[in-house]
């Protein structure tokens, strides 16, 4: 494991990757090659917004492709040959259908998911949650849980960020403070790569991000400040 927490994450590739859920009846990506874009904030979209979460979800091996693989540095990580790489060590998923066991509290949550109690005690200042302590997790407000779990995921500081819909059903003070956890853990060069859906009217407002389209099993990246969409697969 000493070995792999070395590897950099470089390249990212799709290759003839086909999903589709709902018992094969709902195409989301169909023989898909794809090098994805690094070093990037990426927002992804769909016109159907669960095709964007079954994306992501595919990115972090929670989801299956019927066909294909998501490969890191030309390995495929999601192998059960690849014994040497323990990809869940690289990465930091919130997905929404997600939450820790109801009667834990923040401390074990944040305890258990490595982090410090010296950072831990500087986290709960910055967010206010003292008086949230000692409660049980399933006794918090969604918008306390969500926090709490997005702060587990950041302050770990993996290479690559997978995020569904961090801003919805936060204040707009706690998604700032979010997002300057994010920017911190990058400026120490952890969170290089970002991949996030959104379906909140204003937060992108506040983050530098290109965006990919997931439509017709096909993907389409949209470059920074560029209007024509590029097609990567066909």
């Amino acid at each position: 494991m000493g070995t792999f927490k070395t590897l950099n994450i470089d390249v990212m590739t799709l290759q003839n990757v086909s999903f589709a859920s709902d018992d094969g009846f709902d195409t989301v990506l169909e023989h898909v090659d794809f090098n994805l874009p690094m070093d990037q904030n990426v927002v992804v979209k769909s016109s159907n917004p669960v095709h964007s979460i079954h994306f992501l979800q595919i990115l972090a091996g929670q989801k299956r492709p019927q066909s294909g693989c998501v490969k890191w540095n030309e390995k495929d990580i999601f192998s059960q040959e690849a014994t040497e790489f323990v990809p869940y060590e690289m990465m930091g998923c919130y997905f929404e259908n997600q939450r820790p066991h109801p009667k834990k509290t923040i401390t074990e949550v944040m305890l258990e998911a490595g982090i410090d109690a010296e950072r831990m005690n500087e986290l709960v200042d910055q967010f206010d949650f003292k008086t949230h302590l000692n409660k049980k997790f399933s006794e918090l407000t969604y918008e306390v849980q969500k926090t709490v779990q997005l702060i587990t995921v950041i302050t770990k500081g993996p290479q690559l960020l997978l995020l569904e819909d961090p801003a919805l059903g936060l204040s707009e003070h706690l998604f700032l403070e979010i997002l300057d956890l994010i920017q911190f853990g990058q400026r120490q060069g952890h969170l290089r790569h970002i991949f996030l859906t959104n379906h909140h009217p204003t937060a992108l407002r506040h983050m530098d991000v290109s965006t990919m389209h997931i439509e017709d099993g096909l993907v389409y990246f949209e470059e920074k400040d560029v209007e024509a969409k590029k097609v990567f697969n066909f």
